[in-house]
């Protein structure tokens, strides 16, 4: 059974900043100087329902006492795109982990809207915590092929949201720090580094790309969402490495990165099952039959075990399918059993244990409960000895009802 040594990114810090429902983040920038971006100015606004009259200094609050927030997404990020450009493909050796690697941005506003008018979150680019992401590499990012559950008090239901991915190796090196979305977009990069009025523009294509905008109306109260940012930027030309990171057909001139979102499904399941969904968020499998994944028993040689496997889905799926309908699995040995494609056969089963090293909160897999499982990485990658195992196809497993990480300042 594979075990991966992964490389520990914690998302647990991620910080999204609270607005009530339908309500927008106001502003305009301060600052005159030109950008490619019309960042906006970081505002932060009192949600609607939220208390407008404090109590007194001297009353008393029950213990049970928890402040109004607004109804909320709960929304696991993956960053599932195989290839970011040439600016973030430069570190070689033990740190060639990190290439890829990048911190979000995200803007949120009035619906048909345009979102280059709308301002950021008034937030630093997530995560916003350094630790260590690659051997001898202790700088903030979000490395390819991992994913967490974002932290969010927000309301998401009204407006429109546009994610931009930042080059996390350059904004290591020029030491932002905290400096918040809107400020790196308006003001540039300093001369000296960090963030100052008049300083270098941040450029598409090197610094950050636009990785799409989900539609007002996308999402729904209290209710789970995986948002995977899949596929490539444009620029990758040689056909057999594109076809094999980024599928078949893919248009070196545009790219075909974007943003997917599928709602997961909470339903309920017997204490004795395992509810699965699944995601195939792996454009390089275009190019094969659809994958069947699922559960074998790997005591016994794992696949050769034709009829231990326990299908995900009634039907192979493709890549950026829909999400498979939630299957309720019995007879799961989770210290015994991994998790495969059976047909094509990509990679050796995988323990369940590993299904969650990559993932933010690493919540383990447990029955009676529901899971959805995403396929990451990218085959050229797997084919590759030397290439890290974050860029190497593998699973990751959240849970469909996952705890919300605090917010922290």
């Amino acid at each position: 059974m594979q075990k991966n040594h992964w490389l520990r990114v914690s998302l647990a810090t991620i910080i999204l900043a609270g607005v009530g429902a339908g309500v927008t983040l106001q502003g305009c920038s301060d600052d005159d100087t030109v950008t490619p971006i019309d960042a906006g100015k970081d505002t932060s606004v009192i949600p609607t329902d939220a208390p407008t009259t404090p109590p007194p200094v001297d009353a008393e609050l029950p213990d049970t006492f928890v402040p109004p927030r607004p109804a909320v997404q709960k929304i696991i990020f993956v960053h599932a795109a195989n290839y970011m450009g040439p600016a973030w493909e430069t570190a070689t050796g033990p740190q060639a982990a990190t290439n890829g690697s990048i911190r979000l941005c995200l803007r949120s506003g009035n619906a048909g809207t345009d979102g280059g008018s709308n301002p950021f979150l008034p937030i630093p680019p997530l995560p916003n915590t350094p630790s260590e992401i690659a051997p001898g590499v202790n700088y903030t990012g979000l490395l390819r092929g991992t994913g967490g559950v974002l932290p969010a008090s927000t309301n998401f239901s009204t407006s429109q949201l546009t994610g931009y991915a930042l080059n996390a190796q350059i904004l290591a090196t020029k030491g932002l720090g905290n400096a918040t979305c809107g400020d790196i977009f308006s003001k540039g990069f300093g001369a000296d580094g960090g963030v100052g009025d008049g300083g270098t523009p941040l450029v598409a294509g090197v610094d950050f790309l636009e990785v799409g905008t989900i539609p007002a109306g996308t999402f729904k109260d209290e209710t789970s969402y995986v948002i995977t940012a899949q596929g490539c930027a444009p620029g990758l030309d040689n056909p057999t490495i594109a076809a094999a990171k980024c599928g078949t057909g893919y248009p070196s001139a545009t790219g075909n990165l974007k943003l997917a979102v599928r709602e997961v499904s909470r339903a309920a399941v017997a204490g004795t099952e395992l509810g699965v969904q699944f995601i195939n968020a792996t454009p390089g499998t275009t190019g094969l039959p659809e994958v069947n994944p699922g559960v074998v028993t790997t005591a016994d040689g794992g696949v050769t075990d034709a009829g231990a496997f326990k299908p995900f889905a009634p039907a192979a799926t493709a890549y950026d399918a829909p999400i498979t309908a939630q299957v309720k699995l019995a007879g799961v040995n989770l210290a015994s059993d991994g998790v495969v494609i059976a047909n094509p056969s990509l990679i050796p089963p995988y323990s369940f244990a590993s299904t969650i090293a990559a993932t933010a909160a690493k919540t383990p897999v447990a029955l009676g409960t529901s899971h959805v499982f995403v396929l990451v990485g990218d085959i050229a990658s797997t084919q590759d000895m030397t290439a890290p195992p974050n860029a190497k196809l593998h699973f990751l497993a959240f849970p469909a009802n996952p705890a919300v990480p605090q917010l922290q300042q």
